[in-house]
């Protein structure tokens, strides 16, 4: 038995000097083993940094005005589209209460599914435009009654003159 494990040895290193020489299907390299160190330390892999792109940052914040534009007409496009869906003698009457917040709501799905589609149409992927199309619409969300009662005449070609001469009014009241 000892003559088979000396042929298995002898064949080994047989092998070992014919790869050690560069020999026909060998590729100079002895792959068993652990990996040897030429210096003896670890080496850490480390990431590339990109480097910071100013004019990307620029050129987002010159487009985040025309963002909030946009995030204003699709807020906007959500109320009038909601008013007319909901009033009475339009395409779903609703009889509003507190309980039922649906028609409530309605304008600011309608309007977050325009802020969509205006965000992919546009290719808006950036996040600083995205942050001008939330401020845009909460924009309109919030400054829309005081538009209003401001600008009358332009509104009433969206909404009907009840609703223009009802806003004026709860306006003008004063709150006791």
């Amino acid at each position: 038995m000892t003559t088979m494990a000396d042929a298995q040895k002898a064949s080994f290193q047989n092998r070992l000097k014919t790869i050690d020489k560069g020999g026909p299907n060998t590729n100079g390299q002895v792959l068993v083993g652990p990996q040897d160190d030429t210096d003896g330390k670890k080496k850490k892999t480390r990431a590339p940094r990109q480097p910071i792109n100013v004019g990307r940052f620029f050129s987002d914040l010159f487009t985040a005005p025309f963002a909030a534009i946009l995030g204003a007409i699709a807020m906007l496009g959500g109320r009038v589209a909601s008013f007319h869906m909901y009033q009475p003698g339009g395409a779903f009457p609703v009889e509003l209460s507190l309980l039922d917040l649906g028609p409530l709501l309605a304008d600011v799905l309608i309007g977050a599914t325009l802020a969509v589609l205006l965000l992919w149409i546009f290719k808006v992927r950036r996040h600083l435009p995205r942050v001008g199309v939330l401020a845009g619409f909460i924009a309109v969300m919030v400054a829309e009654p005081a538009a209003v009662e401001r600008f009358p005449d332009v509104f009433q070609a969206m909404y009907s003159d009840t609703y223009i001469s009802a806003e004026l009014v709860t306006s003008l009241t004063p709150d006791a």
